[in-house]
């Protein structure tokens, strides 16, 4: 009976002891403590590629809203590149925890830190790398060109400026300038953009066919490449002018063969000597005929007909020379009776 006394009483005790507890007693369950993270200082910042920020990113670690101290956390870089030092420490008295440094990556653009401990959800810092100072130039458009001499080039010279580790710098002072051939620059002093580039405002060439070149050079600070130069061709324009040189106020026998054949020499508004131009030669008056009609100007700027017959009545003969849309020049030939030979 005692040990059936003692298990019923022990039964007893128990079943009391729990239903306390059920009935809003002494017996009760504590909640898990949580961790928050957030950023208390150094989001946002802008800063030179290559270098560290200026403020020291930190976080503040709370429990249940009030500051935690002696929280490991980590400061990691999710983009950018960059680097960090001090990068996992704990949370002092007040909460914080600051990473020891923060170097931004060496590409210009976002750069980004994730923040994370243990139990809660981590927080991202963010900062933007600006490019370094100007340390490279290079010609990016417009070089070695051909136009007409004393026009002005289709495609404006163009320079880029990066910095030591090729990002485009911005606000760069370029100065151009005319250093050969005689023509000129309107805008000579431009500034880059955001992708480094800058560029003339136009360039006309020299009136003299020949080469011409423009120096472009970063105001007030040595960089590597500047100046750069760049070289554009003038060449002979539209024919202006048909000057006659050869085979002109000439006499012959009806019929026959003048002795020089007429001869032109074309040229540009400027003077300056077409090459390769067709030249049309055409009897306007007379009757006579021409060989080799439309000849190729030379080097010289000079065409020659190949040969032009006089017609069959006595009298003046013209000859017209064109080409382009300069103004025709005349030849003139007098055609001369064949003497009359005495009768036997």
């Amino acid at each position: 009976m005692r040990i059936r006394n003692g298990v019923r009483i022990g039964a007893i005790a128990l079943s009391t002891i729990v239903a306390c507890g059920k009935s809003g007693g002494t017996t009760s369950t504590t909640p898990t403590a949580s961790n928050a993270l957030a950023v208390k200082a150094g989001d946002a910042q802008t800063a030179t590629v290559g270098h560290a920020v200026t403020t020291a990113p930190s976080v503040t670690v709370t429990s249940n809203g009030s500051p935690k101290a002696l929280v490991a956390v980590t400061f990691a870089v999710t983009s950018g590149g960059g680097s960090v030092t001090g990068a996992t420490v704990f949370s002092d008295a007040n909460g914080i925890a600051q990473v020891g440094s923060w170097t931004l990556g060496n590409i210009a653009g976002a750069n980004a830190l994730s923040v994370s401990t243990t139990g809660a959800t981590s927080v991202t810092i963010s900062a933007t790398g600006t490019a370094d100072v100007a340390s490279l130039m290079s010609k990016s458009a417009g070089d070695a060109q051909t136009a007409a001499a004393g026009l002005a080039l289709t495609t404006k010279p163009a320079v880029t400026v990066v910095d030591h580790f090729g990002n485009a710098v911005a606000g760069a002072s370029i100065a151009f300038a005319v250093t050969g051939g005689g023509g000129s620059v309107s805008g000579a002093t431009a500034t880059t953009g955001s992708n480094g580039v800058a560029t003339l405002g136009g360039w006309t060439l020299g009136n003299a066919a020949g080469t011409n070149t423009v120096s472009a050079t970063v105001s007030g600070a040595a960089v590597t490449g500047s100046p750069v130069t760049f070289t554009e061709t003038g060449v002979a324009g539209p024919v202006a002018t048909i000057t006659k040189v050869a085979g002109d106020n000439l006499s012959a026998l009806v019929g026959a063969v003048v002795g020089t054949a007429p001869a032109v020499s074309l040229a540009d508004q400027f003077g300056n000597l077409i090459a390769n131009q067709t030249v049309t030669f055409a009897v306007a008056s007379g009757g006579g005929s021409v060989t080799g009609a439309t000849p190729l100007s030379g080097s010289n700027g000079v065409a020659t007909v190949g040969s032009w017959t006089l017609g069959a009545t006595a009298g003046t003969n013209t000859l017209s020379a064109s080409a382009g849309a300069a103004a025709a020049a005349t030849f003139t030939a007098t055609g001369t009776a064949a003497p009359t030979l005495p009768s036997l």
